[in-house]
């Protein structure tokens, strides 16, 4: 098997979000310091990051989660904290361990790259932006522009067809059991599942290649490689 293209998942596999909330965090105290009850910095960041849900907590429950759950003297209203959200969280993005490495990489190799990613259009576009890694990607595709999210084969073929290279030649890198390795498996690409970040369900069968780091990819592209070669 020789790989034409690589596709990518972009929160949880090109960006660290652990790390951006962790950013974000200390954002937030500078803008709302004033109204929180004081000693209360680890409180903000776990309450963050539980709400936050990996990304997954729909974002209006998010907001309320915020609203009702940190130790506020006067709390903001959702729509003040929605509109720092979008503001902030962006500019926060930071990379995962070995992004420029890997998509370096992935150039030198001659493949083609692509990401796909559920979220809208502002935030993810930020994301991209603020990790400055357009002049890699051939095709960004974002669920809320195409009408569609992951699992849905849709958006996998949205994908694969802008990068015009077949199903079966595509990796898909990703964290996500359901939408994004079972979703590309469906499709007929090799999925890769970035672990760490969620479990496995019970109901699926194990994934056949995994790393904890994107900075392993390469390596495990090349094994993949090898291994369908003597296979």
């Amino acid at each position: 098997m020789g790989f034409g293209g690589i596709l990518f998942d972009l929160d949880n596999t090109l960006v660290d979000r652990n790390a951006s909330l962790l950013a974000f965090a200390a954002e937030w105290m500078d803008a709302f310091g004033d109204v929180l009850e004081d000693g209360h910095e680890a409180r903000v960041l776990a309450v963050i990051q539980e709400s936050d849900g990996g990304g997954y907590q729909p974002r209006e429950r998010f907001f309320a989660r915020l609203a009702k759950d940190l130790p506020w003297k006067d709390a903001p209203d959702e729509g003040e904290i929605q509109d720092f959200w979008q503001r902030v969280f962006p500019k926060c993005t930071q990379p995962a361990n070995g992004l420029y490495d890997v998509l370096e990489a992935l150039r030198e190799q001659a493949l083609k790259i692509g990401i796909v990613t559920n979220g809208t259009e502002r935030s993810q576009h930020g994301k991209i932006d603020r990790l400055g890694i357009w002049s890699y990607a051939e095709i960004v595709v974002i669920s809320e522009t195409v009408g569609t999210k992951k699992p849905d084969p849709a958006i996998f073929e949205a994908a694969q067809t802008g990068l015009n290279v077949p199903a079966s030649d595509l990796c898909f890198v990703g964290d996500h059991p359901v939408n994004d390795v079972h979703g590309s498996a469906r499709m007929g690409m090799t999925p890769v599942w970035v672990a760490g970040h969620h479990a496995w369900p019970d109901d699926l069968e194990p994934p056949a290649w995994q790393i904890e780091s994107l900075s392993e990819l390469i390596l495990l592209l090349a094994k993949i490689e090898g291994d369908s070669k003597h296979g």
